[in-house]
């Protein structure tokens, strides 16, 4: 039996982690202040010692308006903050200093260092997206521009108003940073109210105001204040305005996430409404509103899970839960949080969360809309307050018993009966979830090593990278190209000199990429076929195919590096080709509404039709949501990782929407492109001309092909399962009158064109090219039985699809009634 406490504490291994994870955050917005600072000519030498005395209680610092740095003309062009090279002291203290503040968390299941770094990354998360100028539409009017140089100057101008500031300001944005990781230090698991009546001495020292605040800003002040933080702290104020605007950043940073201090946060929302509400005028005071800005964004990313997805916020619901309950346990609080968390946390949604999130949509700053954060709090809310009590139910099950053997959900559904019980699907759906997004991101993960050793192998830096989209007036099916241009051969990069094994991914590349995965599985609907779990089979079969064409064994050469080259088209020596297949396997049929075929969003002449001019449109939807969320700044060291320059990031485009779009067998022109290409490259008269391109991209596009059929390639009883899922998925559109064909009527005859006109076509195709090894032949063998034993069972299995599918919705009828019973 495992005790609860141990379920929230880290490992040496977790706490490791985490602080390398802030250093490489921290190290990267010094880097930018160092930049910024040269830029503007500063001397890096100060001769004052840079230490600050505080004496006055912190509460007593906050202020109305933050002076940020005004727009300086002389410093308009782009800082490079790549080719600054921090000093190694300064480096190494800022090591040593994380890791102290780190230890000085203690080990709360709610108010420790793992929700400190999850603050952390919500903020600088949320800073990129003002910290981003939007080069694409600048807004400068030709008739401001008077000479070549007046277009640099205007922009950065435009940038520094927009931003408020903040934009042009890395110390600022430093700052806010470092508040986030610092705003709970030593945090005693107590909200302000009780610890001062646990700790009167600690009350009257901060005069009872934010005291959980002030005393994690002085412990990390004054830890940051030894002499062995000299260097550090030099590299990063160099006068003393600088220092200043450092120090008071942080306090209105940290005490910003006092939010049950009511006078302060009364001050805060009438300096809001001066600066944002409808009567604000329009030519406030930047720094006003670079200063509301700033608590804002602190307050956000202080309660940041209840804005994200369901499974998020329930995680650290539940971890507050238990913090609030220890206490209680410990004779530290009088009341019984359980009594009264349902309604606490209806109010929690009520009066902060929903409010705070419409603030940040009002936020003009921000590059990136940032309407996302509503909608999650909004649906929060509306599922705890369904769900809410079962949850508080099963929490307090767990944690009255102190183990993690009782089963949350078993105690949440004593009525349950088994597979129909809600509850219990809600938990096996979350921990199928998990799995997953684990297994996508570790197959991933993989192929980024390979990415980054043949890069290195090669020699190749890092450039800058632009947000590349569809060009003006062009939709995604008009990137499709007939072949795609493969990166030559490099006998210094070739897979065999390739040491993978040393490459390891840095902390941001591994959180951005278990970030991103997670939200383009969030993206799935809950269909029966059209869902996360087929696209992640999908992806494993990609994965596997993948294999077998850059597998030497497959190959009938004699194993030389070039001729395996040229024999897989030079797939075998492009990991970033094979990342992208893997990629457009696990995104490419994202947000589809179950049952819903393209043809019938034409027919609905839908607006999702009329965006993609009624051709493609699932695809190129699919595409356009999966590229639009990679391209957003908090993605950048993922984006960085997966290409090292333009021309990378448009080869991996093209294969990803080569790929995507390589799944719609209805559209016309494309499929008279790849009969062309087909015919040239591998038909009765093959040209004799260079076609590795053209025969790459054939191959790129029959992978994606087999692995969205992987259902038919496969045992009998897989094929059944899929197909069964698939009529299920029809069905239900057909009853709900969204489409008009009754699927039991075509089903079966449906099943036999598939096979007939696809599956064994495209098999006997994978034979054709030889890169696939013997998989080819497997997955013809199949493709026939399946086809002959559809033949003889189709009919009968059909009628069968049609008793079960009714059958599961009369039980689900049944347990709905329950539970409404059950509610009142």
């Amino acid at each position: 039996m495992v005790h609860v406490d141990s379920l929230h504490v880290e490992s040496p291994e977790q706490i490791q982690r985490l602080i390398d994870w802030n250093v490489e955050v921290l190290l990267k917005l010094l880097k930018k202040v160092i930049a910024k600072r040269e830029a503007c000519g500063k001397s890096a030498g100060w001769e004052e010692e840079p230490y600050l005395e505080i004496k006055d209680p912190v509460a007593n610092e906050v202020v109305a308006v933050i002076e940020l740095p005004p727009f300086d003309p002389s410093v308009n062009s782009k800082i490079d903050d790549k080719t600054i090279e921090i000093p190694s002291l300064a480096e190494q203290q800022l090591k040593d200093y994380v890791t102290a503040v780190a230890k000085a968390y203690r080990s709360n299941p709610f108010s420790g260092l793992q929700h400190a770094t999850h603050v952390t990354n919500a903020v600088t998360r949320l800073v990129s997206r003002i910290a981003v100028p939007n080069l694409e539409n600048p807004q400068i009017p030709s008739e401001m521009l008077q000479g070549p140089d007046d277009y640099d100057v205007l922009l950065a101008e435009h940038i520094h108003t927009q931003s408020y500031g903040i934009a042009c300001d890395p110390l600022t944005q430093f700052s806010v940073v470092l508040a986030a990781l610092i705003h709970a230090v030593d945090h005693r698991g107590l909200s302000n109210e009780d610890l001062g009546r646990e700790n009167p001495d600690l009350a009257d020292k901060y005069n009872n105001k934010s005291i959980t605040q002030q005393l994690s800003l002085e412990k990390a002040w004054k830890k940051l204040m030894e002499p062995e933080f000299e260097n550090l702290r030099r590299s990063l104020y160099a006068d003393v305005e600088e220092k200043k605007r450092f120090r008071s950043v942080l306090v209105n940073a940290v005490m910003a996430t006092d939010q049950e201090d009511e006078q302060a946060q009364a001050r805060r929302a009438v300096r809001w409404e001066k600066s944002f509400g409808p009567g604000a005028a329009v030519d406030m005071d930047l720094n006003q509103k670079a200063t509301c800005v700033i608590e804002c964004l602190m307050q956000a990313a202080d309660e940041f899970h209840a804005l994200q997805t369901w499974q998020v916020f329930v995680k650290w619901n539940e971890r507050a839960f238990w913090e609030a309950k220890k206490a209680f346990k410990n004779g530290r609080i009088s009341t019984d949080p359980a009594k009264t968390w349902y309604k606490d946390q209806l109010a929690f949604f009520d009066n902060l969360i929903i409010p705070l999130s419409m603030k940040l949509s009002d936020i003009d700053a921000f590059v990136i809309n940032s309407d996302e954060y509503l909608d999650d709090a909004l649906l929060n809310r509306q599922r705890w307050s369904t769900k809410g009590r079962e949850i508080v139910a099963g929490l307090v099950g767990k944690y009255d018993n102190e183990s993690d053997t009782t089963n949350v959900i078993t105690v949440v559904s004593k009525e349950g009966d088994g597979d129909d019980d809600i509850a219990t699907r809600d938990a096996a759906k979350s921990t199928q979830f998990s799995r997953m997004v684990t297994w996508n991101v570790d197959v991933l993960s993989r192929i980024l090593k390979e990415i980054q050793a043949k890069r290195q192998a090669a020699g190749k830096k890092n450039q800058y990278l632009p947000v590349l989209r569809s060009p003006e007036g062009k939709t995604i099916a008009d990137e499709v190209v007939e072949a795609i241009a493969i990166p030559p051969y490099d006998a210094f990069s070739t897979k065999e000199k390739l040491d993978v094994g040393s490459v390891t991914l840095s902390v941001p590349v591994q959180d951005q990429l278990h970030e991103y995965v997670c939200h383009i599985c969030s993206l799935f609907r809950d269909n029966w076929f059209h869902c996360l779990d087929r696209s992640t089979q999908v992806s494993m079969s990609a994965k596997k195919l993948v294999q077998r064409v850059t597998t030497s064994q497959n190959h009938t050469s004699s194993g030389k590096p070039k001729e395996i080259y040229e024999e897989t088209f030079g797939l075998s020596d492009d990991p970033l080709a094979q990342f992208a297949l893997v990629f457009a396997a696990l995104i490419h049929d994202i947000d589809r509404v179950g049952g819903v075929s393209n043809a019938q969003l034409v027919r609905e002449n839908s607006e999702l039709a009329k965006k993609y001019h009624d051709r493609c449109v699932w695809e190129q939807h699919a595409v356009d949501l999966a590229w639009n969320q990679l391209m957003q700044p908090e993605f950048e060291d993922l984006r960085e990782c997966i290409c090292a320059d333009e021309d990378e990031l448009k080869h991996f485009r093209q294969c990803v929407i080569n790929a995507v779009l390589g799944t719609d067998f209805t559209d016309h022109q494309l499929l008279e492109l790849r009969k062309g290409r087909w015919e040239r490259a591998f038909g009765e008269k093959v040209d004799k001309k260079n076609l590795l391109d053209l025969k790459a991209s054939i191959v790129l596009k029959l992978t994606m092909q087999a692995s969205d059929s992987f259902h038919a390639l496969q045992h009998w009883q897989l094929f059944q399962k899929w197909s069964e899922r698939h009529f299920f998925e029809l069905y239900e559109a057909f009853e709900a009158g969204r489409i008009e064909a009754d699927p039991s009527v075509y089903w079966y005859k449906s099943e036999m064109m598939f096979f007939d006109d696809h599956v064994i076509p495209l098999c006997k195709k994978m034979q054709k090219v030889s890169v696939f090894g013997p998989s080819a032949d497997d997955a013809l063998a199949f493709a026939t039985t399946n086809r002959d034993l559809w033949a003889t069972k189709g009919a009968d299995l059909v009628q069968s699809f049609v008793s079960k599918y009714h059958g599961k919705k009369s039980r689900g009828t049944r347990t709905i009634s329950q539970r409404l019973s059950l509610s009142g």
